[in-house]
């Protein structure tokens, strides 16, 4: 059921999108008629022509004529206490990262429309709930995880992906999925590391830098179990850890790496640095910031 006879008539294939499918400039380009509800600052700016502040409505009997109008109105989930999902019921509600969210968050929006599809992946990060009682009552359980595992036959598994190379997606197969997740081209799965400037990896560099960097080894890991300076005596025959050292260890490794792969012709942007620490993420990012380019 839509709110409109017209839209009744037509069924359009209406729905609720969450921010990461209408933060990219593709219904646009795919001839989609949609509309796209938020603040100028939170939309990705090729679709600023789409938020209603951009129409020439002038009354309000026109600005309900143009919520009424669209194939799709898209917003994030927090977004649904906007008038127009009070007055207007949509055929599909399609919600992206459901696996992120908490159950109270996922309910809003499914109440909009007579069929909902969850999109997520319970594998990954669940929903950030820092009560730890809260938690532990449940609400770190997203709706998705619960409905998968509810019914499993309701569930259709995108088996494609085109982020990693055939190496790379081993790891996650063989933890998560069961090996069933696939490359989505040869392209992908072949995929490897080409220096521009190769010739600069000389045989002078360190052993561990020279692997970290070779087409051969997709995945490395590094030990920095014997990283120097990294514990203290405590006077008792015991060692303590300074945390503080082996951060600043770690950094160095990381600048070390950054500054031969600018060597070999790899731009900066092309480099992704990744910790779930807070205080490493900061003390990387100013290393980097601060990292002479010139005298790697």
């Amino acid at each position: 059921m839509s709110y409109t006879n017209t839209a009744t008539k037509h069924r359009y294939y209406t729905g609720i999108v969450q921010q990461r499918f209408v933060n990219e400039p593709i219904f646009p380009q795919a001839g989609v008629d949609f509309l796209r509800l938020g603040s100028k600052h939170a939309v990705h700016p090729s679709l600023h022509q789409f938020l209603p502040s951009y129409t020439m409505c002038t009354s309000v009997s026109e600005l309900e004529a143009l919520y009424n109008s669209k194939s799709v109105v898209a917003t994030t989930c927090l977004g649904v206490n906007h008038a127009v999902f009070s007055r207007r019921t949509f055929d599909y509600c399609i919600v992206d990262e459901a696996s992120q969210l908490t159950l109270p968050v996922s309910l809003g929006p499914l109440r909009c429309a007579a069929v909902f599809v969850l999109v997520g992946d319970h594998y990954q990060l669940p929903p950030l709930v820092r009560d730890s009682e809260a938690r532990e009552r449940g609400l770190g359980v997203s709706l998705f995880r619960l409905l998968s595992e509810h019914h499993p036959n309701s569930m259709v598994m995108l088996d494609e992906q085109y982020r990693m190379n055939s190496d790379i997606m081993l790891l996650s197969n063989t933890l998560f999925y069961n090996h069933q997740l696939k490359c989505g081209s040869v392209g992908v799965a072949s995929g490897r590391l080409a220096l521009p400037l190769p010739q600069c990896l000389s045989r002078d560099c360190p052993r561990w830098l020279r692997r970290s960097l070779s087409p051969d080894t997709p995945v490395i890991f590094l030990n920095t179990d014997k990283l120097e300076d990294g514990s203290e005596s405590s006077g008792c025959g015991e060692k303590i850890w300074n945390k503080q050292a082996l951060i600043t260890y770690r950094v160095e490794y990381i600048c070390h790496f950054n500054c031969f792969c600018v060597k070999c012709g790899v731009t900066g942007d092309q480099v992704g640095v990744v910790t779930p620490y807070r205080h490493q993420q900061t003390k990387i990012k100013e290393a980097l910031i601060n990292l002479p380019l010139t005298q790697c």
